[in-house]
Order: structure tokens, then sequence, then C-alpha cells
């Protein structure tokens, strides 16, 4: 019970008033399938750099996500990926609209 209280606690930090649909702003972050083809061959990386240019073309209504690329080998850059994410979500909202 107390993982579901810790939940709804923080869900509310994600979201945001809105006030119709030219409200709503999604932020997608895997490309599953287009016209006769699939994505599941892709590297995440691939992903990424494709919802960009995708947002591109909507964004009022499509956002990128922040993210970083770590090497998990450099102990260093793990620990300043860490440190980017616990700074991001630190506080309500932050950085993410």
């Amino acid at each position: 019970m107390e993982k579901i209280d810790n939940y709804i606690a923080a869900y509310p930090n994600y979201v945001r008033e809105i006030s119709g649909i030219e409200g709503l702003v999604f932020a997608p972050f895997h490309i599953l399938a287009t016209e006769n083809k699939t994505y599941f061959d892709k590297q995440y990386p691939w992903h990424l750099e494709e919802i960009v240019g995708s947002c591109k073309y909507n964004p009022k209504h499509l956002m990128v996500t922040p993210n970083i690329k770590v090497d998990l080998t450099d102990e260093q850059r793990k620990q300043a990926a860490i440190d980017w994410w616990m700074d991001r979500t630190a506080s309500v909202g932050k950085g993410w609209w």
C-alpha cells in the first residue's frame, strides 16, 4: 500500500492542468511502427533521434523528453547522469515543460 501512496503523491508532479484538447502535449519515447514497418530492430538512440525530427513538425503538441547518453563503464559519467536525473526530479515538474 505504501508504494501506491508514493505513486499517488508523485504522479501530480508530472502532469499539468489543461483546458481542452488544445492543451495536450505528448512526449513520445519509442517508435513502435509506421505503415508496413516496425522498428524493434533499432537501438534506442535511433528512436530518440527520429523522435526529435518528428517533434519539430508539431512542437505545440509533441515534446522531446530530455535525455542524456551515459557510458556505463565510466563511473564519473554514471554519477553525472545520476546527478542530472536527481536535479531534474528534485522539484515539481522542473524542466519537463
